[in-house]
């Protein structure tokens, strides 16, 4: 009865915890492999992620019978928020694109950085633009811009993300970790599918790849 019971629960957890048995096989039971996290906005892995998709990679070449389904998802409002970020650098290097430009028409504006001693003077540039300011009562000067962190919450209250962005974010995702699994060969790539919809990913979301075995 003992080693039926002992039986029972190794094939109840293959069951149900299919990446928890993968983890202990390969050396990794303190890491949760069903999912992998990422930087808020950003379609980037880092050593964890890489770490825990060549754990996977492994299993699957050690069992050929195996599939994995790989799906991204993003979160609305970290992922947002970080994307609004970005476009707020943008506008600000911008800002310093189009001053250098006026003297020199021909510079390569991908060639244009803003050090960070520079970011506040071309930050109330792209705040001027974005909200012209209203002359003092005398007509004569402009009133006081306000302070650099009230400019950039202004600026980032005018923009919006546009939902294609959170898909093609989640899509990055998806992609980034596609590459990993195939790089150099050590997976074939049609047992790795790049899928929309699951259940646990539709349900919890983030800023995440969650895996799926088939």
């Amino acid at each position: 009865k003992i080693v039926w019971k002992a039986l029972l629960n190794v094939f109840t957890k293959i069951v149900t915890s299919p990446f928890a048995v993968i983890g202990s096989l390969f050396g990794a039971a303190d890491q949760d492999l069903s999912l992998v996290a990422f930087t808020p906005g950003h379609a980037e892995v880092d050593a964890e992620a890489r770490k825990k998709t060549e754990i996977l990679a492994k299993s699957l070449v050690e069992r050929p019978e195996l599939s994995l389904e790989v799906e991204g998802t993003v979160h609305p409002d970290t992922d947002g928020a970080a994307l609004k970020k970005h476009t707020l650098e943008q506008l600000i290097q911008r800002a310093k694109v189009k001053s250098l430009q006026a003297r020199n028409p021909e510079l390569d504006p991908t060639q244009v950085s803003v050090p960070a001693e520079e970011r506040p003077r071309w930050l109330a540039e792209a705040y001027e633009a974005a909200f012209p300011a209203p002359k003092s009562k005398d007509d004569k000067a402009k009133a006081p811009a306000p302070p650099p962190a009230e400019m950039e919450q202004r600026l980032l209250g005018t923009l919006k993300v546009d939902p294609n962005q959170l898909r093609e974010l989640a899509d990055r995702r998806t992609k980034a970790i596609v590459k990993l699994l195939l790089e150099d060969g050590k997976v074939e790539p049609g047992r790795v599918f790049q899928v929309e919809g699951g259940e646990r990913a539709t349900k919890e979301g983030g800023s995440r790849v969650y895996f799926g075995l088939k």
